[in-house]
């Protein structure tokens, strides 16, 4: 089977419709959502509910300006939901947001480990006086209300130390966490886990549309890797996202200060993120680590049970080896941009 980065066809084959791949993309993106909602007790029967209302609502958004009727009828072609149907969705009552809005929690935690002025020489987050004896001294109370003045600064505190992000020390409130890592079951994580995904789809799905690469959104992968190796990589992720966080969340805050004082209309939002994500290789047995054979023989082993591996076909020869891995990527990446629309030099004739 040619390698998909090649840019190569199989003569003869019949290709998959947009349609049909653009639907199987959409199953993978689902499948962990779904997992998400079995967990929790989601049925059915309100998940194609909550599926029909954001078909509606998305479609609407199509046809801004549209009346009633005619939005009607163009979005039940659009979708393939009957009139009424859609009717029904559009007359329905907005939901209730239930979701946190805003965490300003995360927002004062945020601002403590990345403001010179609440860090000490190394950059770790001072421990601060939950009182301040002078105005101009750092302290907790004033960390908190320069992110808000409409909730109290001891609000903010109780829920920090809900979540343990916080201790106290007497009069005195120092650090303990390395990131704010909400409850399981809170409403800010997710919160969290709407906003983060949420935007990093969009990012993506606006790459693939307009084929321009307007979002940063890359990613390198690998696989045939130990539990201590997969490790090691996670802290390193959590180190360099430190240090990307301490640099970039000065620098928007200079930017939205230079905006206000030019008067330059404040109509955009950014959201900037890293994420990483392990799991185990599928049709992989999980071995001790002192008695593992070798990634290569594990490869064979697992061709030979009829299982390909990551990476591989079924008796394709030998799997791509992590460090193959940046030359995959190159070779994805170049084959994208030629899937690409070439923009003319000049006017077609």
């Amino acid at each position: 089977m040619p390698d998909p980065s090649s840019g190569a066809l199989t003569v003869g084959a019949e290709q998959p419709s947009r349609d049909a791949l653009v639907l199987e993309a959409g199953g993978e993106l689902l499948r962990p959502l779904v997992g998400l909602m079995l967990a929790h007790g989601v049925k059915y029967g309100p998940l194609t509910e909550l599926l029909k209302h954001l078909m509606v609502d998305v479609a609407r958004e199509n046809v801004p300006g549209a009346s009633q009727a005619r939005a009607v009828s163009r979005i039940s072609v659009a979708t393939g939901i009957h009139r009424k149907e859609v009717k029904r969705l559009l007359e329905a009552p907005a939901g209730e947001g239930r979701l946190a809005k805003r965490s300003l929690s995360a927002e004062v935690f945020t601002r403590w480990l990345t403001d010179p002025r609440y860090s000490d020489p190394a950059g770790r987050p001072r421990e601060l006086p939950r009182q301040a004896t002078l105005e101009d001294l750092p302290s907790f109370e004033a960390l908190a209300r320069e992110i808000s003045r409409d909730v109290h600064p001891r609000t903010v505190l109780e829920e920090l130390l809900r979540l343990g992000i916080v201790e106290m020390h007497g009069e005195r409130v120092r650090v303990v966490a390395q990131a704010f890592v909400p409850a399981a079951e809170d409403r800010d994580m997710l919160r969290f886990l709407a906003d983060n995904a949420g935007d990093h789809l969009r990012a993506a799905i606006a790459n693939i549309e307009r084929r321009d690469d307007r979002f940063l959104e890359q990613a390198v992968a690998a696989d045939e890797l130990s539990e201590v190796s997969v490790q090691a990589i996670e802290t390193l992720a959590r180190e360099r996202w430190a240090d990307v966080l301490r640099e970039l969340v000065p620098r928007i805050r200079a930017l939205s200060d230079a905006d206000h004082a030019q008067g330059r209309a404040p109509v955009q939002r950014v959201r900037v993120g890293m994420f990483s994500y392990a799991a185990p290789m599928s049709g992989v047995t999980a071995v001790p680590d002192a008695t593992a054979p070798s990634a290569t023989a594990l490869g064979r082993a697992t061709r030979r049970a009829g299982s390909a591996t990551p990476g591989s076909e079924p008796g394709a020869g030998p799997a791509r080896r992590p460090a193959a891995v940046a030359r995959r990527t190159a070779s994805l990446e170049a084959a994208r941009r030629r899937r690409a629309p070439a923009k003319p030099d000049s006017e077609p004739i």
